[in-house]
């Protein structure tokens, strides 16, 4: 496929990563009152479950755009997708809050970055006629994400368990993971336009 092309296939992978942000973000809220009963938290503790997974953005996401810069978006998302998927993996087995908040936070560390690199490889694929487009598209994962969860996993969890839906958001991270190994290609330089930047980084079957 040519470069040109293969941009479309870059923004669907970078959709379905940012859809694996949205399910580990927006799992819990439908099922919370399950997992308070099962976990027997308090609410306080309930609430923290949500703010460790946030918290990692508040401190770390300069950090994480400098080294995405530095290390290339393939380094960065093969990482961060890594971390949500086994984040959430903890927390779908954890009976305790303790294993609970640390899945969480793990997973948010995760979020953190792929959010950026998500947005990142985008941009760089996209010129500037077409890069609003892209955007738009881009930004329509967290909604849909969010719809799905909302009205879904509430269901499933009272029919299934809360543990289910956490399973099948890890499903989601691996699926992310997998696509971006595979999948994934660095911009070609006549697609960067006036950067000028080289990435030697690539996808594991992109040549």
């Amino acid at each position: 496929m040519s470069g040109s092309r293969y941009r479309w296939v870059i923004l669907i992978l970078s959709f379905v990563c940012m859809l694996g942000f949205a399910f580990s973000l927006q799992s819990v809220p439908p099922i919370l009152t399950l997992i308070i009963k099962e976990l027997d938290l308090t609410h306080t503790e309930a609430g923290l479950l949500m703010s460790l997974f946030a918290l990692p953005t508040v401190f770390l996401a300069v950090l994480f755009g400098s080294l995405s810069d530095r290390w290339g978006p393939f380094k960065m998302g093969v990482i961060s997708l890594i971390l949500v998927t086994a984040g959430t993996l903890i927390f779908a087995v954890s009976d305790t809050f303790l294993f609970a908040g640390l899945g969480r936070a793990i997973a948010g560390v995760g979020a953190a970055a792929i959010s950026i690199v998500s947005a990142q490889i985008v941009s760089q694929w996209f010129r500037k006629g077409e890069l609003g487009t892209a955007m738009g598209i881009f930004n329509t994962a967290m909604p849909v994400g969010t719809i799905v969860c909302f009205t879904t996993f509430g269901r499933l969890g009272e029919s299934l368990g809360w543990r289910v839906p956490i399973f099948i958001t890890t499903i989601v991270g691996a699926i992310g993971l997998a696509s971006f190994l595979i999948l994934y290609k660095p911009v070609s330089t006549h697609l960067q336009g006036t950067t000028g930047g080289k990435e030697k980084e690539t996808g594991l079957f992109s040549s």
